[in-house]
């Protein structure tokens, strides 16, 4: 064998490598494509996902804000009408008050009118015994007098006496 054949399976297998080599360089471009753009899509959803997580919290915000706002307006609402319904009641218990005051000031009165007859009764009948009785009363003044007086002594000598 001259040289030949060993030039020509050096230069087939050679040829052989570099297409193996070239082969599987184009299948790591391939796959490193593959991951580069997996990567690019994985950055792209998970700038979506930045830009759309705040969005969707606001939203939800947004919802929270709209429901309380709907609360306080119905409990303002409900608060008013027990206002309302108060005051009503006070204007009507104001009302029964001014009546059964009205009532006491016409009792008071009626009862007076009747407390005056009276004393006007008894003193027409003073007036009638006290002309009657002018004497018996200076006699029953005397007795008085003469009582306070035998007190006094008495007192004056129970404290001699001590």
């Amino acid at each position: 064998m001259n040289g030949k054949p060993d030039t020509v399976a050096y230069n087939d297998s050679s040829l052989l490598t570099t297409q193996y080599l070239e082969r599987e360089i184009k299948h790591l471009e391939k796959l490193l494509t593959q991951r580069i753009d997996s990567v690019d899509r994985a950055v792209i959803v998970a700038h979506e996902n930045l830009v759309r997580v705040p969005t969707e919290v606001d939203k939800a915000i947004s919802h929270l804000h709209d429901v309380v706002d709907i609360t306080l307006v119905a409990q303002k609402e409900s608060v008013t009408k027990q206002i309302e319904t108060l005051q009503e009641s006070i204007r009507k218990f104001e009302t029964t008050i001014g009546k059964q005051i009205d009532q006491q000031v016409l009792l008071i009165d009626t009862t007076n009118v009747a407390t005056n007859a009276k004393i006007d009764d008894l003193k027409e009948r003073f007036v009638r015994i006290e002309g009657q009785d002018k004497g018996s009363k200076n006699f029953i003044a005397t007795i008085f007098l003469v009582t306070i007086s035998i007190g006094a002594v008495i007192a004056i000598a129970i404290v001699l006496m001590k």
